[in-house]
């Protein structure tokens, strides 16, 4: 498979669990997270929390930040995919001819895998911060997506789209 299918199977799975499972799940999730460190929480758990979005808000309610969560989804899946794929042909290139037909080790698949997913999660990053804005109580203060990525840089400066990154300090 080359490298462009590579790249677009793993957009086309990343669109694809953005819209099925990602969206409603995160938005929930930040939801209640959010509602968790209200003064006054107007959810009781898991349950209530989904029924109360829905009654208040409708479906709609389940897919505040569908934009970014696809567009995360997308982009991470891709280069996921990209990545790895890139680096199993690399490993394999480094066997000898008689051997490429064997398949690259554990070690390296696993290198192979770390490798990719954090390459995915840090170039990823910022959309994942626009996203958790728009999901968030307070996402009406939002006009859209790029409104909320042009705000956060403007307002809090560009290191803000990688802020709770590990590997980076931004103190």
């Amino acid at each position: 498979m080359s490298g462009t299918s590579v790249l677009f199977a793993g957009l086309g799975a990343g669109v694809t669990e953005a819209i099925f499972a990602v969206t409603p799940t995160e938005t929930i999730k930040t939801k209640l997270i959010h509602d968790r460190n209200t003064s006054s929480p107007k959810y009781n758990g898991l349950v209530h929390g989904v029924r109360t979005i829905v009654k208040v808000e409708g479906w709609r309610g389940l897919y505040q930040g569908v934009v970014p969560t696809v567009l995360r989804q997308g982009a991470n899946s891709a280069i996921r995919f990209t990545v790895y794929g890139q680096m199993q042909a690399f490993w394999k290139r480094q066997l000898q001819p008689q051997q490429q037909a064997t398949s690259v080790s554990a070690a390296k698949s696993f290198l192979s895998g770390a490798v990719a997913g954090t390459a995915s999660t840090y170039l990823t990053m910022p959309i994942d911060v626009v996203k958790t804005r728009l999901q968030g109580h307070d996402s009406k203060a939002y006009r859209g997506a790029w409104h909320c990525l042009t705000r956060i840089v403007k307002d809090e400066g560009v290191k803000m789209l990688w802020k709770g990154a590990s590997l980076m300090s931004f103190e």
